[in-house]
């Protein structure tokens, strides 16, 4: 008896102890709900703004989750949604129209998009190119991983991109000896240059990345399709940007991990990457096909469709063709993270549509007033 009491004990602290952050979120929810709205909370009849009010307290409580993850994200993306109905914020339906709409199909699609292509092998193609472009000059060829990665990214993705050249990098630096620190710096310089482009290369079109989709789905929302803006647009105000980033990241890597390169051994590399039959060279050159021609699409499409259902479209071609299969991509694919991005997105337009926005805006500005 006494032996079972231990166990049970400790098995009861054990889980309070990793879920410490799960149970402050929510005693902080509790609380906060419990006191109510501040007085000048107030919605468009002058009463507490109640439904308001509690979707702040929801996007609270999931900020803590998502930056502790004391649960998985999926477990914070439901928690998320049943809260929006059990404290009155919307009505179930109301939630429920909330979760699909052109951004999470974005989300789900490039997903899918990038799992296909990354199924393809395109890696060594991709080498081929870099070598025969930057490959002169080890500089110049971090230079072009860096420069390669962002124009890529901008268009497919960074989780699309990073998967294709994060194998090029990785080929290169392998027989490099890490234990002094010029080849340590060597390594760190060329898998950093990949990392940095790939992020940066992101915000260069509204296909870059699920937040680029969302902005402009948000724009669209609060704006009720008043003002939107293209994927031409996106990239004019973007690409100015991404540009000036990439120079000033691709000098700060080269402060801050200072190399010979000596180490890289390029020649190496090309005949290892030269190898290729004719079935390989075709397959590629259709998948090329296929991207540019969802790219092309989203160019000229995207406020017709949508970028989510093109997407989904590339994801189509590549399995009628028999490139990739259904069971690839229900394996790779991270239904978790479409599902958070799903709930918060429906979180966002609560917090909207009740006046919760609006109200943390006038604070903010009110604060920003204030300072000197």
């Amino acid at each position: 008896m006494n032996d079972s009491y231990k166990i049970v004990s400790s098995s009861i602290l054990y889980w309070f102890s990793q879920k410490k952050w799960f149970l402050f979120s929510v005693l902080t929810g509790i609380f906060l709900v419990s006191i109510g709205p501040p007085i000048d909370f107030v919605n468009a009849n002058g009463e507490p703004n109640i439904a308001g009010y509690h979707s702040l307290v929801i996007l609270l409580m999931v900020f803590i989750l998502v930056t502790s993850q004391p649960i998985p994200f999926p477990a914070i993306a439901l928690l998320a949604l049943v809260l929006q109905v059990l404290l009155r914020v919307a009505p179930a339906d109301e939630v429920a129209s909330s979760l699909m709409n052109d951004a999470v199909l974005f989300v789900m699609g490039s997903l899918m998009f990038a799992i296909a292509i990354v199924h393809q092998g395109l890696d060594i193609r991709l080498a081929k190119i870099i070598i025969k472009i930057f490959g002169k000059s080890k500089r110049v060829f971090i230079a072009g991983l860096m420069f390669i990665s962002a124009v890529l990214s901008s268009f497919l993705g960074e989780h699309t991109i990073i998967a294709i050249m994060l194998p090029i990098g990785l080929s290169v630096i392998r027989n490099i000896d890490s234990s002094n620190s010029d080849g340590k710096n060597a390594v760190l310089l060329t898998l950093f240059s990949i990392a940095y482009g790939t992020i940066i290369g992101s915000i260069g079109t509204p296909s870059g990345g699920a937040r680029n989709v969302i902005m402009i789905n948000y724009i669209r929302e609060f704006s009720n399709g008043d003002f939107t803006i293209g994927y031409w647009d996106w990239m004019q105000y973007a690409y100015p940007i991404l540009i000036i980033q990439l120079i000033i990241a691709y000098f700060v890597l080269q402060f801050t991990f200072p190399s010979s390169l000596d180490n890289i051994q390029l020649k190496g590399y090309k005949k290892s990457v030269v190898k290729s039959n004719r079935a390989m060279n075709i397959r590629h050159i259709f998948s090329a096909t296929i991207i540019a021609t969802i790219i092309t699409s989203w160019f000229l499409f995207n406020e017709q469709f949508g970028l989510g259902i093109i997407a989904l479209c590339g994801v189509l071609i590549f399995m009628i063709c028999g490139m990739v299969s259904w069971e690839v991509i229900n394996k790779n694919t991270n239904w978790g993270v479409i599902l958070l991005f799903a709930a918060t997105i429906s979180l966002g337009l609560q917090i909207n549509d009740t006046g919760a926005a609006e109200w943390l805006i006038k604070k903010f500005s009110i604060m920003v007033s204030t300072l000197p």
